[in-house]
């Protein structure tokens, strides 16, 4: 789609004020970028965690008189599957008390909500999820999650919800799978490093600035409902690895090795589907699918210049080992 026709399609945002929760963290900061990118205009307040706490029913209200008929993306959560197991107190005030508050605010002010929903509501016990299969969480995290969802629907039958694949993005923000394997590799090849096992979980990488993009051209769209949203196309752990690792020219630096799920994901807090992969069908057929294929934006994502000094990285001379005596790191992310 080109920029013309990304305007006009989100030209219906361009009058409304924008309340972005959670917008210091990965997918928060997609939104933000990508408002000012196509609706430079637009009055956006875009809050992280350090600026409005969602927990605080105090603060929340005290956007009132600024939202007034505006829009609610609600991207604040405690995004962290093994935190929360360990926190179940802070997870649940977080990730369902926030988003009871948010939803007064949205009463009050006439507002509309959107919700970004994670894929780890599901099991993974379908080969494709479809919008149908009733979701069965595996881990608290996602029984929080599709706690809110159920909220929403309860209490906001206008909103829209959103239920993401895996992502990616936000170079120094990505706290997920991406970000962390090029960390750990990094450090694995400055430590000498020259194998790693990565399992054969399968999911589907998507990027966080193409989800923010395809969610505001949704709600421009006054699309009420709830949908799925995916890059086209899926990828195992190992696949995706073997492409970053080749993105970033460490192909001769370090060697990835295939094993299975079971021996990287013996100690996780947190449990989760060793494949899951959406049918965005919904989305398709309301003709709003601009969703792309992983490997092209993954690609696109990489050659970014913050990536350069890991895209440089060579082995130090005082750290080579011996092939012989190389070390192998397993995986756990």
């Amino acid at each position: 789609m080109n920029q013309k026709n990304l305007l006009e399609k989100l030209q219906s945002l361009s009058s409304k004020r924008i309340l972005i929760t959670g917008a210091h963290g990965m997918l928060g900061n997609s939104f933000k970028e990508q408002l000012a990118k196509y609706l430079p205009h637009c009055e956006i307040k875009a809050l992280g965690k350090n600026e409005l706490d969602v927990r605080d029913v105090d603060q929340v209200m005290s956007m009132d008189s600024w939202l007034k008929e505006g829009w609610i993306i609600h991207c604040a959560a405690f995004v962290n599957v093994e935190g929360c197991a360990e926190n179940p107190t802070l997870a649940r005030d977080t990730i369902v008390g926030g988003t009871k508050n948010l939803l007064a605010l949205a009463k009050k002010t006439g507002s509309y909500f959107f919700y970004p929903q994670s894929f780890l509501i599901y099991d993974g016990s379908s080969e494709l999820i479809s919008e149908e299969i009733l979701p069965n969480p595996m881990s608290l995290y996602g029984q929080l999650k599709f706690e809110a969802e159920k909220l929403i629907l309860e209490n906001h039958k206008e909103s829209i919800i959103v239920r993401m694949a895996g992502f990616f993005g936000g170079n120094q923000r990505d706290k997920n799978f991406v970000g962390k394997i090029i960390k750990h590799i990094s450090q694995l090849i400055k430590e000498g490093h020259a194998q790693i096992k990565v399992g054969d979980r399968v999911w589907q990488p998507t990027w966080t600035d193409d989800l923010a993009l395809n969610s505001l051209l949704l709600m421009s769209a006054a699309a009420p409902g709830v949908y799925q949203m995916a890059c086209h196309g899926s990828a195992s752990f190992y696949q995706l690895t073997k492409e970053i690792v080749n993105h970033l020219n460490w192909n001769d630096l370090i060697e990835v090795i295939q094993v299975k799920e079971s021996e990287v994901t013996s100690n996780e807090r947190g449990r989760r589907p060793s494949k899951a992969e959406l049918d965005c069908g919904l989305l398709k057929a309301k003709g709003l699918d601009f969703q792309r294929p992983w490997g092209v934006t993954l690609k696109e994502y990489l050659s970014d210049s913050y990536f350069d000094s890991y895209r440089n990285q060579t082995r130090s001379n005082n750290s080579w080992k011996d092939p012989k005596n190389d070390k192998t790191s397993t995986q756990q992310l």
